[in-house]
């Protein structure tokens, strides 16, 4: 364990500040990849929650309702008045307009804390030693310590964001097939909408791949500048502080 403190060598002081800010870079730089990675969790609990939602809601108007209305046959049959066939409709038609949107929120908001959790305690550690660093309080923080451990898992996860990014580019293209599917299913040419949806998708999703893909490579290639500026740095951080 390194115990850090700072000394008030007015010689090592431009050094010192130096180096500080040299972290704060390194903790800037960490934060906008952890940033990128929670984005990317958050849309795959957006798509899950969103698949779950809809999974309960065919499920419910497939298999519940028919068997609903096996159970409880609407009283007196087709003949029966207007008003025992509307509350029976609203009684069915409830759970379904409710259950299907409550799991998929519930998805959601479960999905969200298990994916995001490791990043988002790594980014609070991260922004805790910037606040230290930036307001030099750094006599009983553990810094080279405690930057060296989020630097080395940083490096597990950011040639992860890549897949990730590419992972986000095809939910993207395949969101757009399905949308212009639809559109063309409800015009006069649903004839030419397969193969129209499928060019526009693969469109997109090339598209934003090689944006993505561009984006997450700039942030790596930036991470790994300021990890090797860093520990070029070591020894001079260890004499100075």
């Amino acid at each position: 364990m390194v115990g850090v403190k700072l000394t008030e060598n007015s010689e090592t002081t431009e050094e010192r500040d130096g180096i500080l800010s040299s972290l704060s870079e390194v903790f800037e730089s960490m934060e906008r990849i952890d940033d990128s990675l929670i984005a990317v969790k958050l849309g795959e609990a957006r798509w899950a929650g969103i698949f779950a939602g809809g999974l309960v809601s065919i499920l419910w108007a497939g298999i519940a309702m028919p068997l609903i209305s096996v159970l409880f046959p609407v009283p007196g049959g087709p003949n029966a008045a207007l008003g025992v066939n509307q509350v029976f409709l609203l009684a069915t038609l409830i759970p379904f307009l409710s259950l299907g949107p409550l799991a998929g929120i519930l998805t959601y908001f479960y999905t969200k804390k298990a994916y995001t959790k490791q990043f988002v305690s790594h980014k609070k550690t991260l922004q805790e030693l910037g606040e230290a660093v930036k307001g030099q309080k750094v006599k009983d923080t553990n810094v080279l310590e405690k930057t060296l451990q989020l630097m080395d898992q940083m490096s597990e996860w950011a040639p992860k964001l890549l897949r990730y990014k590419s992972d986000e580019a095809l939910a993207y293209g395949f969101a757009a097939f399905l949308i212009v599917a639809f559109i063309s299913l409800l015009s006069s040419t649903s004839f030419i909408g397969i193969p129209v949806s499928l060019l526009i998708g693969v469109m997109v999703w090339l598209y934003f791949r090689y944006e993505k893909r561009k984006e997450a490579d700039q942030q790596i290639q930036g991470f790994k500048a300021w990890k090797q500026k860093f520990e070029e740095g070591k020894s001079s951080f260890l004499e100075t502080v």
